[in-house]
């Protein structure tokens, strides 16, 4: 396999920016006494837009009205402090060296805003490391649809059978795999459990993988982890 591309998700990815948000949201709920279902949750990760809303939610509990715009602010106040505290994923920053070194181009496919992900790989420093970021603001329609990755590959000036995707969550394995890319999953805090059958490979952490590996072998040279952790 020659790749000539590699196409990262962010949240969950980059960093665990997934329980982030969750835990925002947790803080809220607790204010009121309430404990956010963790199963209601995990039906959002992966999207762009509420498949189950936590505020809608939170009203139905309390069985009141709230001022959203006001939670809203607070929540994106409380998951930008918490995503501040947390390092990047184990194995990104040596995989985007092991990419650079290849001449291997990289870039992100993600759900969330330019300002969320752009954000955060300049805080971090990496995000040099990245051609081009493809946010939700850059495709009309999101994940698990595979425009994402599809505007990513044009950027780049790659085919799909020449790239890899690294994702961690079904809808983002669907949308990489439906563009074509060779899709690996790497489960992040919230994700870990879920069915990540429709991935090419599935590893605990970036760290367990090697681009060159893959050029070499058409494959990891790891055993598959469905639901690793």
């Amino acid at each position: 396999m020659n790749i000539k591309a590699v196409v990262f998700d962010f949240d969950g990815v980059c960093i665990d920016t997934e329980l982030a948000r969750f835990r925002s949201w947790q803080m809220i709920y607790e204010s009121f006494g309430c404990e956010l279902p963790r199963d209601e949750w995990i039906k959002n990760i992966g999207t762009a837009a509420w498949v189950s809303d936590p505020f809608v939610i939170l009203e139905n509990l309390l069985g009141k009205q709230l001022d959203r715009t006001a939670y809203d602010a607070m929540h994106r106040v409380n998951e930008l402090e918490i995503a501040n505290t947390l390092p990047l994923q184990p194995g990104l920053t040596d995989r985007l060296h092991e990419a650079h070194a290849m001449g291997i181009r990289c870039a992100i496919a993600s759900s969330s805003s330019h300002r969320w992900v752009d954000g955060h790989l300049e805080r971090r420093g990496i995000r040099e490391l990245f051609v081009t970021t493809v946010c939700r603001e850059d495709s009309a329609i999101h994940k698990p649809n595979p425009d994402p990755y599809l505007i990513a590959l044009e950027r780049l000036g790659v085919a799909a059978e020449d790239a890899v995707a690294v994702e961690d969550s079904p809808l983002g394995i669907a949308a990489a795999r439906a563009a074509g890319l060779y899709c690996i999953a790497v489960p992040c805090s919230m994700t870990v459990g879920m069915d990540f059958g429709a991935a090419d490979q599935v590893v605990a952490s970036l760290d367990a993988i090697s681009f060159a590996a893959i050029e070499k072998n058409g494959e990891l040279e790891v055993p598959r982890e469905n639901g690793a952790s």
